[in-house]
């Protein structure tokens, strides 16, 4: 049967199916744990339990004065985050008007086309519960 062109065909085209898949997977598991470029920073500042402390089989008691000191401690963590915010902001302005500095007039008008098309991203969002 395996002499049969039909059968040959059929056999490497599974072949070269199950090998592109495997390439694939293997493609994406190898740039997925490359690190980006740039500065990542995530803050949670809720007064939900995290899972971690739910997991210990807290008391009722335990989980309402643990939810207090969550809510009393958002005030401080939102007023870091605003601070480093500004001195971030701050920081990154600076670093671009010395980059601009060095353009010429012809880059600076496309760099500064490119930075409107795509501009730095930056996000905050504050949710409340």
């Amino acid at each position: 049967m395996i002499g049969d062109p039909f059968v040959r065909a059929r056999v490497w085209g599974v072949v070269i199916v199950v090998g592109a898949f495997g390439l694939g997977v293997t493609t994406g598991v190898v740039f997925a744990r490359r690190p980006t470029p740039g500065v990542v920073m995530t803050v949670i500042s809720t007064d939900a339990l995290p899972k971690e402390l739910s997991a210990l089989g807290l008391s009722e008691t335990q989980r309402a004065r643990i939810r207090d000191i969550l809510r009393a401690g958002r005030p401080r963590v939102l007023a870091v985050l605003t601070e480093a915010d500004t001195r971030m902001r701050a920081a990154l302005d600076l670093t671009n008007a010395e980059i601009e500095r060095v353009l010429t007039a012809d880059q600076l008008a496309r760099w500064q086309a490119s930075r409107r098309l795509n501009p730095p991203r930056t996000e905050q969002r504050f949710l409340r519960k």
